[in-house]
Formats: structure tokens, C-alpha cells, sequence
């Protein structure tokens, strides 16, 4: 039976090789590539998490271009690499080669995936539908909710909504679509009434997070319990073809109750932003103390066999101080990778 947890935190479990090598501090491919092509975006969430916090290098001007991502490809391809996710930074649909990198990406073998707001997927149908996966947020139920919280045209609720239909209409089999909503203190009510267009427009999962903003858990003061409530109704409408993901416990990561400690996941995950800039993972993007390097100025190979992220893997990387939500899949690939004279009562399983 096909597993459909996309989310699992055990997928570690098959790449165990390289969770050994980690553990023994070899450098290791990555497997997954994030990328921002573009900062520019055609909505202004109210949530955003790169406009509402001070980050170094964040420009909403910045744009790789195409040659350069061709380059950045070659680089990951030649290290070992095997998936590809066009997010943001902005809206990737927004950079006017995204056809092409995406036809780039796909001759070269690799997995892609897309984050989007989905207002533009109508124009790009048949280029993401053969894509591994596909993530439309969809931040309210209401054309004048939408308005409110993605801050644009009422119109382009109607405009995701069908484009979602869409998708799930001509896209391969393979291709998992998802929705996905944000949670916060003026959509918190919806999203129950999200899950169900969610399901009714023939999406395989929805995906419910909460927002990461400068107040923590504080946006969620005197809401919680609707939250939870509206969470747990809306698991209800899971079913064999539709998953409901809830990342409610998150709250712990919001409100810094968690630490990271060593860190499996920025070896087999990297992301670089759409300055150009190398980061361990996508908790540290457009951070300064964070930046390995930068594309426009060395090839992605020397960065990621450079002497910069090998002080991050020997200091940052092996007791991080981050409240991340990889916490669940580092804690699983300590376990994974701890000698077995150290597991008590290994043999009564």
C-alpha cells in the first residue's frame, strides 16, 4: 500500500548511508534543492514572513537569472542531487523564465516541486502538471477574506480556486497537489471552510501551519482553543484520498520551547535565495551570520565543500540553537543512526 504521509518525519530512514556519514563528519550530497528564483511577488501576505522580519539580505527587487540557475542546476546535479523546489523569497510563477528553468530542471533528472500562491498556474498548467508535487496556498474561504489577508484583487480568489480544480483535473498521477493555509489571528475561522474547497477541488492533502511572526505565540492569545477546534473538525473530512496535515504542535516552535540541537537536515537540504545567496536551510535564509556564500561569485560546489559551511557544520550545525520544525525528523535520525549497544532492550522490539 502506497504511503501518503508526504509530511512523514521518517523518511530519514532511507537515506540512512548518508545519515551514518554525517554522523561521522563526511560531507554528504544534498538531495533537495530550494530555491527562490524571484523575491517578487503579485500578493502581499499579512503574514509574510520575510516582510514582517528585519532579514539582512532580503530584497524584494532580487531575481536570479536564467543562465545562473542553469549553473546553480548543473552544480547540485553534479554533487549527487535529486529534487528541486521553485519557493520563495516571492512567487516563483512571477519570473518570466519559469518555463524554462523548469524544462532545464526536468532534463537534467531531477524531482521538482512548486510553492505557490497559484494566481498565475493557469499560465503554467502544463508545465507543473507532471511536477512531484504542488502547494497552493489558500489563506481564507471568501473572495473578501482573500482580499484582506493576500492583499489583492477579490477577483484572484475565484481565479486560485479554479486553477486548483484545474490542476487537479489534467495533472499525472504522480503528482501530488496540495493546499495549504497559514494560520493567524484574522483567518483562524476558516479553516475548516478551507479544507472542504480543498477536498471539493479534488486536492490529494491540506496542509494547516501556523504563522512565525516577531509576537510568537501571542497572535494566537484568546484564539487557541477555536483553533484547535477548527483543526480537529477539519481532520473529519480525511479520507483515503485526502490527507488533512496538522502542524498545530508547532505552537512549541513559535513560542521557542524547542531546540534543535544537532542538525541531520541541512546536509540533505539547502537553500539558496534569489540574491544568489547559500544557506544552510530555509530557517536561515536571507540571515547574514547564516550565509555559506553566493552563487554570482563561486560555483555552488566550492561553496558547499568551503570552509564557511564547514564552521557552520562544526559549530552551528552540531548543537543548533533554533526552535525549527526538523526537530522531530533530527530526533529520528539520532535514533537511526545511535550504535546499537547504546539502544536499551534492543531485542524486546
Amino acid at each position: 500500500m502506497k504511503n501518503k504521509d508526504v509530511y512523514s518525519p521518517y523518511k530519514f530512514a532511507h537515506h540512512i548511508g548518508k545519515l551514518e556519514d554525517i554522523k561521522e563528519g563526511k560531507i554528504v550530497a544534498p538531495v533537495n534543492l530550494q530555491l527562490d528564483p524571484t523575491n517578487r511577488c503579485n500578493s502581499k501576505c499579512a503574514f509574510c514572513f520575510y516582510d514582517i522580519h528585519d532579514l539582512d539580505n532580503f530584497s524584494r527587487r532580487d531575481q536570479l537569472g536564467l543562465e545562473k540557475i542553469i549553473g546553480l542546476l548543473d552544480d547540485f546535479k553534479s554533487l549527487g542531487g535529486k529534487s528541486v523546489e521553485f519557493t520563495g523569497g516571492g512567487e516563483p510563477l512571477v519570473h518570466k523564465d519559469f518555463d524554462a528553468m523548469s524544462a532545464y530542471a526536468k532534463g537534467r533528472g531531477l524531482e521538482r516541486a512548486l510553492v505557490t500562491n497559484g494566481i498565475l498556474l493557469d499560465k503554467h498548467m502544463d508545465v507543473v502538471k507532471d511536477y512531484s508535487w504542488v502547494r497552493i496556498s489558500l489563506n481564507s474561504a471568501s473572495p473578501g477574506g482573500y482580499a484582506d489577508v493576500h492583499n489583492v484583487n477579490s477577483k484572484n480568489f475565484g481565479r486560485v480556486v479554479n486553477n486548483l480544480e484545474e490542476l487537479c483535473k489534467v495533472k499525472t498521477d504522480d503528482n501530488v497537489v496540495g493546499v495549504s493555509v497559514v494560520v493567524y489571528e484574522k483567518n483562524w475561522e476558516d479553516i475548516f471552510r478551507i479544507g472542504k474547497i480543498a477536498k471539493s477541488s479534488g486536492a490529494n492533502n491540506y496542509r494547516i501551519s501556523l504563522a512565525h511572526t516577531d509576537e510568537g505565540a501571542k497572535i494566537f492569545s484568546g484564539i487557541w482553543d477555536g483553533v484547535i477546534d477548527q483543526i480537529e473538525k477539519t481532520k473529519e473530512l480525511g479520507d483515503d484520498e485526502f490527507r488533512v496535515f496538522s502542524f498545530s504542535n508547532r505552537i512549541n516552535d513559535i513560542a521557542k520551547q524547542t531546540r534543535g540541537g544537532f542538525c541531520f537536515y541541512h546536509h540533505l537540504t539547502t537553500a539558496v535565495g534569489a540574491n544568489g545567496d547559500v544557506y544552510p536551510c530555509c530557517y536561515f535564509k536571507y540571515d547574514d551570520k547564516f550565509k555559506l556564500g553566493n552563487v554570482n561569485e563561486e560555483s555552488f560546489v566550492d561553496i558547499w565543500k568551503g570552509e564557511i559551511r564547514q564552521e557552520f557544520i562544526d559549530g552551528v550545525g552540531k548543537d543548533c540553537y533554533a526552535s525549527c520544525w526538523m526537530t522531530e525528523k533530527n530526533k529520528f535520525a539520532q535514533y537511526l543512526t545511535t550504535d546499537k549497544a547504546d539502544v536499551p532492550h534492543l531485542n524486546f522490539p
